[in-house]
């Protein structure tokens, strides 16, 4: 059988994490890109499973098409093929990241219109079978049918969403990068959303991020949703791991409970209003395996920077594991030099969330 070959977009700088999860779910490796991550399957079916499995991605593609545009009229180089005979409508979508002289609109009018040309497919952009994607980065155009045709970073249980909280998918790649791992115990001591501990909960039971919304899983004609996901979702179950859920505000505890109960790990989640400075009365010296958090950052979170960094790092140096990690999305990097206590910076990245670049650090000893 001939391999397909597709396209997982993600966030830019986190390719890698992606390229994990291609490996653990599919088992199959991948080609990082500037925010995307190509790799080949054999059926139509693993696309929809990693699309629905998978925790870093944005969008999944069954790729039709690669080429270098530096101009519109580039466009024209698209090889418009044979598609799907059940398919009677389409629509175009394009994702651009850089510097272009073009829009995003004229993307999509002008491959709409090549599309229209070569094969009579009416389009309709609210109700179509097959959704086209252009996913540009640079001048690497990536062509392609999306699966599922859903932003695959939302997720349906952020109901509580303060404006601050940090993308879902961002909030998993910062628990790989601490290396998490069953039985062990980990903590957001500024959980906020809870999005940090909620995502590390799905990962641990094997659910989901779409559990609760997999009956709307559109995807491209002839393929049975249900058949290729409900099988998995059999295999889900209670997690091992502790999960520390912790935060100064009732009021973002009782946030995080909701958004949990939602996502249906609320019973995988320990919840606990904290003041930051008690956190060495509740967990033991070295209890704690890996700290997961986002540094508070504004005036009305953290009044007092230095203080708020020199509190933190003087609790992980008490709570956390010698050999435990520390990952945190930080907005002052000399804060954390500052007062880092015996903690190094044993890696340092920028994730890319929307237009705004996130730091990322990870610590150890």
């Amino acid at each position: 059988m001939r391999n397909m070959h597709a396209l997982a977009i993600t966030h830019k700088g986190m390719e890698d994490i992606t390229v994990l999860e291609l490996e653990e779910i599919l088992g199959t490796s991948g080609t990082s890109k500037e925010g995307a991550v190509l790799f080949s399957v054999k059926k139509e079916e693993d696309l929809v499973l990693f699309a629905y499995r998978a925790q870093s991605i944005v969008r999944v593609l069954l790729l039709l098409q690669e080429l270098k545009v530096e101009k519109l009229d580039d466009f024209n180089a698209l090889s418009i093929k044979k598609l799907p005979a059940n398919a009677k409508t389409f629509a175009v979508r394009c994702i651009r990241e850089g510097e272009h002289t073009f829009t995003t609109l004229d993307v999509e009018k002008k491959v709409g219109e090549l599309i229209h040309n070569a094969i009579g497919m009416p389009a309709d952009l609210k109700q179509a079978d097959l959704n086209f994607l252009v996913y540009l980065a640079g001048q690497d155009a990536f062509m392609g049918i999306d699966m599922v045709n859903y932003d695959l970073s939302k997720r349906e249980y952020r109901i509580f969403n303060p404006a601050h909280a940090i993308k879902s998918t961002i909030a998993y790649a910062m628990l790989r990068m601490a290396g998490i791992q069953k039985k062990e115990t980990i903590l957001d001591p500024f959980c906020s959303a809870g999005i940090i501990p909620i995502e590390a909960a799905l990962f641990f039971a094997n659910k989901s991020p779409h559990f609760y919304r997999k009956a709307s899983f559109k995807t491209i004609p002839g393929i049975c949703t249900e058949d290729v996901l409900v099988p998995l979702d059999k295999k889900t179950g209670e997690t091992e791991t502790t999960i520390h859920t912790v935060h100064p505000s009732f009021h973002a505890i009782a946030g995080a409970k909701k958004n949990a109960k939602i996502a249906g790990v609320e019973k995988n989640l320990q919840f606990s209003r904290t003041e930051l400075d008690w956190l060495d009365t509740k967990f033991k010296e070295g209890e704690i395996k890996h700290a997961v958090t986002i540094m508070p950052s504004g005036k009305q979170e953290a009044p007092d920077a230095k203080k708020t960094y020199k509190d933190f790092f003087y609790q992980m140096e008490y709570i956390v594991d010698k050999k435990g990690v520390v990952v945190i999305a930080a907005t002052q990097p000399e804060l954390i030099e500052e007062w880092k206590c015996s903690f190094v910076i044993k890696e340092k990245r920028t994730i890319m969330q929307g237009m705004m670049p996130l730091q990322i650090y990870v610590l150890g000893r």
